[in-house]
């Protein structure tokens, strides 16, 4: 069978446009899979840590690698329960705070500590801000 010009012209004049069609379906039509629904995570974080059962490593890595959570807030319950702290119990909250938000980057901080004046050393201050949780933030 010999191919002449003729014929090739005529395959390649219904060719191009079936191929052209073809790539554009793909992009013009969605796609059959459905999207995650996602969803964002509250963990409150108290005073007295200890009767949140989801305040642990596990429980943090669970919500960390679930595709349905989007974020994960870990929110401050009540800012002035924090009044009383030293110095040393501010900067050990803030290590297992940091602890919690190295899981993973979907974590993120909420809600304000009241702690008396000039006992959050500067560090630990700029630290629970990058976190994103705020420090004796005045209510307006």
């Amino acid at each position: 069978m010999k191919i002449t010009t003729e014929k090739l012209t005529i395959w390649a004049k219904r060719a191009i446009p079936a191929l052209a069609l073809a790539a554009t379906a793909g992009v013009i039509w969605p796609s059959c899979e459905k999207e995650i629904e996602q969803h964002d995570e509250v963990i409150w974080y108290y005073h007295n840590n200890n009767h949140n059962p989801k305040w642990n490593l596990d429980t943090l890595h669970k919500y960390a690698v679930d595709k349905h959570v989007r974020y994960i807030y870990v929110t401050v319950a009540n800012g002035r329960d924090f009044l009383s702290q030293s110095a040393n119990s501010i900067s050990r909250r803030r290590r297992e705070l940091q602890i919690a938000m190295n899981v993973s980057p979907k974590f993120q901080g909420r809600g304000n500590f009241e702690f008396e004046p000039c006992v959050c050393t500067r560090g630990d201050s700029l630290d629970f801000v990058a976190m994103g949780f705020t420090i004796n933030q005045q209510n307006r």
